[in-house]
């Protein structure tokens, strides 16, 4: 009877949470793997689109980022022997800065330190003095990311670490997540569902200048991925004088766009 009972409970437990857990490793290789592959073989702007995507993914593998190192040094290099100044050279060199600190890992602080000095170009001293003092966010932020306990198989890996940092507590982070899918331009139902959500209960709530800036930054969100499903719920918005200016400023800006 003991054993029939513990048979059962894995069966019901143990053992989906396993094949989960695979199924995420697997998916995460592939994410893994498919950034790389765009490291190697992208170049001009689509290198800088590329770090882009990997710096608001929330990873931290290293195999990941040694590649990052290595591509962002040797753009370093070619950009410093560059007597024309090449602004294409010089924004992957921005971009890669931000991407490999965008891994959490200290061990990297010395490659950026490292361009910091060398580097004669201004833009490029100034985002590397600037990412060596946001390696603890980032960490912070992967952490929180990366957390799949609330992970079910109809989402994507990326849209749970969104919802991961949207349910955080930290004000912070939440404006981080809005951030990202403005800047992607596009959510899943959940993400969306969630937002709206927070607009509809928290618009009125103007307890700090953080939390006026991550409603407005919501409102951009809805009005960026589905303006359609939202038209009614942010016009409405733009017009209630009793909401804070500035998200109905940012309101009526992206029902414009």
């Amino acid at each position: 009877m003991i054993l029939r009972s513990t048979l059962l409970f894995m069966a019901l437990f143990i053992l989906p949470r396993f094949a989960l857990a695979t199924n995420i490793e697997v998916l995460l290789q592939q994410e893994v793997n498919g950034y790389i592959q765009q490291l190697e073989s992208s170049q001009g702007n689509e290198l800088a689109q590329v770090g882009n995507r990997i710096e608001s993914s929330g990873l931290s593998d290293e195999r990941l980022f040694s590649v990052v190192n290595r591509i962002l040094q040797d753009k370093h290099q070619q950009q410093m022997l560059d007597s024309t100044k090449d602004k294409v050279l010089i924004h992957q060199v921005v971009t890669l800065l931000r991407t490999l600190a965008s891994s959490g890992d200290y061990q990297y602080l010395s490659s950026i330190r490292k361009i910091l000095g060398e580097s004669d170009n201004r833009a490029i001293r100034n985002r590397a003095k600037h990412v060596t003092k946001k390696v603890n966010f980032y960490a912070s932020r992967n952490g929180i990311m990366q957390n799949m306990e609330s992970h079910k198989e109809s989402q994507s890996l990326h849209s749970t670490r969104l919802l991961n940092l949207l349910n955080h507590h930290d004000l912070i982070m939440r404006r981080f997540a809005a951030e990202v899918i403005v800047r992607q331009g596009s959510a899943e139902e959940s993400v969306q569902q969630l937002i709206a959500n927070r607009v509809k209960e928290n618009i009125h709530k103007e307890d700090s200048k953080l939390q006026i800036d991550t409603l407005a930054w919501y409102c951009k969100v809805l009005g960026t991925v589905n303006k359609d499903k939202y038209f009614d719920l942010l016009t409405k918005i733009s017009k209630d004088k009793s909401i804070s200016s500035k998200i109905r400023r940012h309101t009526k800006k992206v029902l414009k766009s």
